[in-house]
């Protein structure tokens, strides 16, 4: 029996498929010969046709996947934008988000959004050990990378650190700086599992994105050196800005 997989007309010929990826590098070649810089705006798709004497569908495709790719974006009615160089995470590193963005040799600010005691967490319960009779202590800061939001962190820890933190500036300070010199804690190992979601309203509203925006979503438990957990975490972080690396072995 024959099975139609999918419909005729959703069939993108292979042609077509060939002269949108050779579009796409000519635009990418085209940035770099004119040493263009973040939020540079492009000739128009217009102006790109009569360079290239290409077809303006297959053209505006090209554009489309770069925008998915976050190489581009579009302002209405204003034209399409070079968009910020994404930030590269390895997936290996347990460094701290101050760590990691000055890898990347850019500026942090940080916005306290929440610090509390909090008993409603399941989840953080059972990756901590703790017992759910105790309280958690909830850290959740919003993370700005020159001044454009790029991440929630959402810290969950023990109680019995929390007298400590409530006195700490964690707009200015980090998190495991302060474990490490006030509670003598040498972070050593974790793990952590990403997946993609999309931002919710509040979300949308933190990050200065639109509602459904896609965002990776991070969580994960820290160790300290004799293997207990210290920290339970989740984060989300917006796609555009950043990608994520990993070293393969066999």
């Amino acid at each position: 029996m024959k099975i139609e997989t999918c419909r005729k007309d959703n069939v993108m010929d292979n042609s077509l498929l060939l002269n949108r990826e050779k579009l796409m590098e000519k635009i990418q070649c085209y940035i770099i010969e004119n040493n263009l810089l973040p939020n540079t705006k492009l000739p128009s798709e217009r102006e790109f046709c009569s360079m290239w004497d290409c077809n303006r569908t297959t053209l505006k495709k090209a554009i489309d996947q770069l925008i998915n790719h976050g190489k581009l974006y579009k302002k209405k009615g204003s034209g399409t934008f070079l968009s910020e160089p994404k930030l590269e995470k390895n997936l290996q590193s347990l460094n701290s988000f101050h760590e990691f963005i000055d890898e990347n040799s850019l500026n942090l600010s940080t916005k306290l959004l929440s610090l509390k005691l909090l008993n409603d967490n399941t989840l953080a319960y059972e990756n901590l050990k703790e017992n759910s009779n105790n309280n958690l202590c909830e850290l959740i800061r919003l993370r700005s990378v020159d001044s454009v939001p790029f991440a929630i962190e959402n810290s969950y820890l023990s109680s019995k650190y929390y007298d400590e933190l409530i006195r700490k500036d964690f707009e200015k300070t980090s998190l495991y700086e302060v474990l490490k010199k006030d509670f003598n804690l040498n972070l050593k190992s974790g793990w952590e599992e990403i997946s993609m979601t999309y931002a919710t309203a509040l979300e949308s509203e933190l990050l200065k994105v639109e509602e459904g925006f896609p965002l990776f979503y991070l969580k994960g438990t820290v160790l300290e050196e004799k293997g207990f957990p210290v920290e339970f975490f989740y984060s989300v972080i917006r796609a555009d800005r950043v990608k994520l690396k990993s070293v393969l072995t066999r």
